[in-house]
């Protein structure tokens, strides 16, 4: 029997990537649309997670998140024109490095390795970045599998990728959702690291917006990114006056995605709705063995939870099928409508060529249903590859947090039981977080009314002075309980492992420290407004981050 699907898209537990890479590179097995395995060896990650034994199903779900393609290379390359993108900006390691990306310093030789350390090592005072600077050794990384989250995919059998040849490049889940531990560099003047892979992690510092201004055509993520929603008078809903149109030209399309303010370092919209509403980059570590699966417990088995973010975020082209057409308009009334509208303009605009057996690129199979759980969009990746995701997702470990002062832990313990675990559980252990009610995380609200929809939907509602609820504006048929009483709208609360390797809270981003989120000079109108006074403040955090 299909699950209803809730409107609310998930992004704050699983993300996922599939399929085997497409052939070889030079030698070494097709990186994929997830974590780069390339010749990383069988290095253990300092999570302590190996993965499972070869051949063991955790193993293949290690190999697709870090390795498998999904088809979408199709998408990245023929439609986004990423490697031509790359090949034209002539981008380099040092490229790489400043914008945030991680370095694989186990799938690098070591004589390269070596020489990159050097070279890092002596910029600091003015020295030669030669190797830095020269994009046929970022092509050469790429190759080999080091470039934690870009996948090249041979087309011609060549050794090697050349971004400016027929191969081409995908994005893997890695690229968003696994680091490298710094081990071999890491400096506070460039955002990017080099050393150990370690799976689940988000890099905080990933400037995501402004590497994909990178690509030749970044109109063809034109679902993600603010628009003029005629449907809605032309109200904008984000975090600046800045948008884009169908017409717009490339070089707009690029300050945008480039603009830190809508994209800033961590963050990632990856919900189709025209809303500038980037959102902290989800770790997807410690997820709960137990349904529900989703911000608000709308998935109830983690395969459907992984489909969705795949089908959904990975190749946006799913949109412009009929079951993707339908999805949008069934949970964006009239404006998801326009959006496809739009986007098939844009996509025409692009010249990309539609595959053979017709869009998505994804290599996913029709359903027959759109907006159920199992596929909302109306397209499914192959069964024993979400399990293998799956699986492998459920072996991801919190990484082990620093030592801490053992008396304040103690009292930032008792803290913790008496003013958070109702709500967030035990935070080591896995003891299920309770859904909760978002009556209880609504704070004073009084929105402007854009849209009035009716029974289904919700009426579309912004609060034009912060971006806090811009998630739920337009794909959210359940915002009020007074519009639609019979049906609760929960939200699931996260565990809080983790929280030692984060410099943004909330998921806008919008607090920049633990400490400022639990001040109460955030004042009882701000979200989340649970707080904790001075004296005890420091010793929570003290728990919350240290071990």
């Amino acid at each position: 029997m299909q699950q209803p699907f809730s409107p609310r898209i998930a992004n704050d537990h699983a993300s996922t990537s599939r399929a085997a890479g497409r052939g070889p590179l030079g030698g070494l097995t097709a990186l994929g649309l997830s974590l780069a395995l390339g010749a990383c060896g069988d290095g253990v990650p300092f999570n302590g997670n190996s993965g499972g034994t070869p051949g063991s199903l955790t193993a293949e779900g290690r190999e697709l998140f870090r390795n498998g393609t999904l088809g979408a290379e199709g998408f990245w390359s023929e439609v986004a024109g990423l490697d031509s993108g790359l090949a034209q900006a002539e981008f380099s390691t040092l490229d790489a490095l400043e914008l945030g990306l991680q370095l694989d310093s186990e799938a690098m030789d070591t004589t390269t390795l070596n020489e990159l350390l050097d070279e890092l090592d002596g910029s600091l005072s003015g020295g030669s970045v030669e190797m830095l600077d020269d994009p046929l050794v970022f092509e050469a990384l790429l190759s080999g599998g080091a470039v934690v989250g870009l996948v090249g995919v041979d087309q011609d059998g060549v050794p090697g990728i050349a971004l400016d040849g027929p191969d081409s490049i995908g994005i893997s889940c890695a690229f968003c959702h696994s680091v490298v531990d710094g081990s071999a560099f890491s400096n506070s003047t460039l955002a990017g690291t080099i050393g150990q892979r370690v799976d689940g992690p988000a890099p905080s510092a990933l400037r995501v917006g402004a590497f994909f201004a990178l690509a030749e055509r970044s109109s063809a993520l034109y679902p993600y990114l603010t628009q003029s929603h005629a449907t809605i008078g032309g109200n904008l809903i984000g975090r600046t006056d800045a948008f884009v149109e169908a017409d717009s030209t490339e070089a707009e399309f690029d300050a945008l995605l480039m603009d830190a303010v809508n994209f800033p370092a961590g963050q990632w919209d990856v919900t189709p709705d025209g809303i500038g509403n980037a959102t902290v980059v989800p770790h997807v570590f410690d997820i709960r063995a137990a349904a529900p699966y989703g911000v608000a417990g709308e998935f109830e088995n983690l395969v459907d939870a992984i489909n969705a973010h795949a089908t959904l975020c990975l190749d946006p082209t799913t949109l412009l099928t009929t079951p993707g057409s339908v999805f949008m308009n069934q949970i964006g009334l009239g404006i998801g409508t326009e959006i496809v509208n739009e986007y098939d303009d844009v996509f025409a605009d692009t010249g990309a060529m539609v595959p053979a057996g017709g869009l998505p690129y994804i290599d996913a199979a029709a359903t027959g249903f759109s907006g159920v759980a199992q596929s909302p969009v109306g397209f499914a990746l192959a069964t024993q590859e979400l399990n293998a995701l799956a699986a492998y997702l459920l072996t991801l470990d919190a990484p082990s947090r620093p030592l801490g002062d053992i008396a304040a832990r103690a009292r930032g313990e008792a803290a913790f039981a008496q003013s958070c675990a109702g709500c967030h559980g035990e935070l080591d252990g896995f003891a299920d977080s309770p859904a909760i009610s978002l009556l209880d995380l609504v704070v004073p609200y009084a929105p402007t009314m854009l849209l009035g929809r009716g029974f289904p939907f919700s009426d579309v509602l912004d609060d034009r002075l912060r971006t806090y609820d811009d998630r739920l504006v337009i794909f959210d048929r359940l915002f009020s309980p007074v519009q639609v009483p019979a049906q609760a709208r929960d939200y699931i609360a996260p565990n809080l492992r983790g929280l030692d390797l984060r410099d943004a809270f909330l998921h806008d981003g919008s607090v920049p420290s633990l400490d400022l989120l639990l001040d109460p000079v955030r004042g009882p109108g701000a979200p989340h407004a649970y707080f904790i006074e001075a004296d005890v403040r420091g010793d929570l955090v003290e728990f919350l981050t240290t071990r």
